[in-house]
This record gives C-alpha cells, structure tokens and sequence, in this order.
C-alpha cells in the first residue's frame, strides 16, 4: 500500500496491496498538499502488508490501525515516515487500537522521523501481540506546524492510557527489540500505567530529552488525567528506583510488572573481558551496555554488550540486599531479598571508539522478568588499580654496594587515574637512598 498525505478511502480495507496515494514527493518538501487526516486508516477487519513507501505529512497519524483485536497479521515493513501528525498534536507515525482495537502486527525495517507525538502509540488494551524490530526513530515529539512541545506525547514508542484503567490484555505480549531511538523529545520508551509484557531487547536509546526506558507511576498518568498526569502519560515521569517488587506477585496496575533493573556494583576490565558484578531478582535475563551518559546517571543505553541469565553460568550464586543509601554515588533503592551475580563478558568485537567509550563511562543494563523489562540501571564507572613494583635494575644486590631499583606503576583498573599518592616499602637495611625521576 502506497499512502502518504491522503486518506481516500471511507471503508474498510480486505486487502492493503496494490494501492497507493502519494502527497508528496521524494524530497519531502511540502507541498501544500498536507491531509487533514490519516495516511492509511485500517478498519473492519482488514490485513495485509505495507511495504516501501514514503508516508509522510498527513495531518494526523500516518497508519491508523483499529481492525480488531486478534485479526490477522499486518505487517508495515521498509516505510519512511516523517512529519505525521503534522497539524495534529496527537499525531504519531503508526497509532494502534486508539478507538478499536488492532490486531497482531509486525513493524520492522522502518525509518521515523519527527513526528509531532510518538512514532508508535499503543493504546493499552486494545493491541494483540506487536513485534517492532529493527526500526529507526529520530526526533520523535519534535515535528508538526506551530504546536509547542509541552503538547506533545513525545517518547519514541508509548503505551498510553485512556482513562487510567486500562489494563494489559491477558495473553498478549510485545517484543521491542534492535531499534534506535534518538533524539525524542522526552522519555524513549514510555510503559503506561497498567501496561505490562512488554519485552525491550538490544535496542540502541540515547539523547532522549528524559530517560531511555521510562515506567509511569502515577495512576492520573493518563490523557487530560489530573494535575501532572496529564502531561506524564506521553511523556514519561522519569526514573523509579528500585523497591524489591517480586514481579509474579505484582499489582495488574504495576507498569510492566514494576520489574527492577540491576544493580551494577563493579566493573573490571582485562584485556578483552570484562568482569561485571551486583544485584538482581532471581532468574532475571539481564543485558548489558554502553551508556551514553545521562544528566540522571540512569542509562542511557546506547551499545548493546552482551545478554546473561541470574544464576546461569554465574560466578557468584549467593544472596544480599542492597539500599537505602547510594551505590556508586547514586540512590537506588532498596531490595532486602536480592540474588547475587558475577559475569564475564568478551569485548573482543569492539571498535577502538566503543572500547574508550566503555572505559570511559562504564556499563548499564536491563533485567527482564516474566515478559517484562525494567527501566534502565545507573551507569556504574571503572575504577583505577593502581599496582607499584620493585626491582633491582642489577640482581643479585651486594651488600654495602650502591644499588638502584626502579619502582613501575601500572593502572590495572578500566579507568584514568590521576593524582594518585603512592607510598612504596624499600627493602629494609638500605642507606643514604635518593630519589629520581618522580
């Protein structure tokens, strides 16, 4: 289906190939022909596939899908979207079950580009099962004509609320894996007050305008909801730290299952492995990044490391807790019940760059549990090592002969270290000892 900056049709659709309805050019210049309303509005039933096409100034949401919950597939794959939404301030690239219900859907290879809300809303409630894969999603809250950004439900990928009590549809589970998401306008990904099962996977989220992976908790989070809720159930309300939920007994209102991230502890670095310790719930399957660092320390993560399983191949299985007060200088909460793990992680296959980025700002992570992915954890930095060695520059030494030994320090740990203090133990007996060179 090739749709962009109209919608004719005014019934539902049975087959969404070979029809196609372009508003503007290659270019993306626009052309005075902007849509008032959709680019494609699925309805009644319909399925079918939306394959490269140029999607882009429609008036409101580029595809609208509302063909009923559990219908067959649809699949949007190999599109470029910008500026939907554009005279619309609830615009978004793709909206699903806004209205409804839409079935199963398959949302890959696309690229997204400023549209004036999200660039994939799910109504909670009202979706099957979605996969969005391998997208790229830039600027997203940052398009339209002449609407401010306080308007905007600006995350990259939001599970909104209607009316705040909406709740996940029992059976249904999302995947949202191996994006990018760059540059939103707030939060990159917004799970919505009672949504839950949202899986989140390798994806690459950084200079979001909050935090990477955002869980809304406050039950006025949804649309014209009271006081700041009005604006947070689009937008995210920022980091949640840690309170030792068990997700397999949690509140169906609990943002995917209120799930804790990690706790990062250490990290070290030699050579190419890298060795990661702290906390996390039982059996979580915790991922591991790069962080793009982040006024809240929490996250951002940008480069994908590598995926361990608590309590698979781990080389600390025993238990703790940690809080109330900082870890690494940071609060995060608290966990009286918590398990134990040590990693390690080959970083062979990074680039010279990723790999000074890495000694530079260090790892977070995701834990995700029962289909549910937490929030991102705060960055936990390398830090310095730093080892002095003694030796005599001639062996063996004479007694009563003058010797010199030179004493070499070397940073074992992954970080810079500077105004380092050393004091080094001379063999014992010595006289008349001068030093050079520092």
């Amino acid at each position: 289906l090739m749709v962009a900056g109209q919608d004719p049709y005014t019934d539902g659709i049975s087959s969404l190939s070979n029809w196609f309805q372009l508003g503007t050019d290659a270019t993306w210049a626009n052309d005075g022909t902007v849509s008032a309303g959709y680019g494609v509005n699925i309805f009644g039933g319909a399925n079918g596939s939306i394959l490269d096409n140029l999607i882009g100034f429609t008036g409101n949401s580029g595809v609208n899908v509302n063909n009923g919950v559990n219908s067959s597939l649809i699949t949007v794959r190999d599109n470029e979207f910008t500026q939907n939404g554009y005279t619309s301030a609830g615009g978004d690239g793709i909206s699903l079950g806004d209205g409804g219900g839409a079935g199963p859907m398959l949302i890959e290879n696309n690229l997204f580009t400023r549209s004036n809300s999200s660039a994939v809303q799910f109504e909670i409630g009202s979706t099957s099962s979605t996969t969005v894969r391998n997208n790229t999603i830039v600027s997203a809250g940052r398009g339209g004509a002449g609407f401010a950004l306080s308007q905007l439900e600006g995350s990259a990928i939001c599970y909104l609320s209607r009316n705040g009590t909406q709740r996940t549809r029992a059976g249904v589970t999302d995947l949202i894996e191996k994006n990018i998401i760059v540059d939103t306008q707030a939060s990159g990904i917004v799970i919505g007050y009672g949504s839950q099962n949202t899986v989140i996977s390798q994806n690459s989220i950084y200079n979001s305008g909050s935090v990477a992976i955002d869980f809304n908790t406050n039950p006025n989070a949804y649309v014209n909801g009271a006081g700041s809720g009005a604006v947070e159930y689009g937008s995210g309300d920022g980091v949640t730290i840690n309170d030792g939920n068990d997700p397999a007994t949690a509140p169906n209102t609990l943002a995917n299952k209120g799930v804790d991230y990690p706790v990062l502890t250490t990290i070290d670095l030699a050579g190419s492995t890298l060795t990661v310790s702290g906390f996390s719930r039982p059996g979580a399957v915790i991922e591991f990044f790069i962080p793009e660092l982040d006024p809240t320390r929490f996250g951002e993560g940008r480069t994908y490391l590598a995926t361990r399983t608590e309590g698979v191949s781990d080389l600390d299985g025993g238990t703790g807790s940690y809080g109330p007060g900082a870890i690494n200088g940071v609060m995060q909460g608290t966990d009286a019940a918590a398990n134990r793990f040590r990693f390690t992680i080959s970083v062979a296959g990074l680039t010279p760059a990723q790999l000074v980025l890495l000694q530079n700002v260090g790892v977070t992570s995701t834990a995700t549990l029962l289909n549910s992915t937490s929030e991102f954890s705060p960055n936990v930095p390398f830090s310095s090592d730093v080892l002095a060695t003694i030796s005599a520059a001639a062996s063996p030494v004479a007694a009563g002969q003058p010797a010199t030994f030179n004493v070499t320090f070397n940073n074992l740990g992954g970080s810079t270290a500077s105004g380092v203090v050393a004091t080094v133990q001379l063999p014992a007996g010595l006289t008349g000892v001068t030093v050079t060179g520092g």
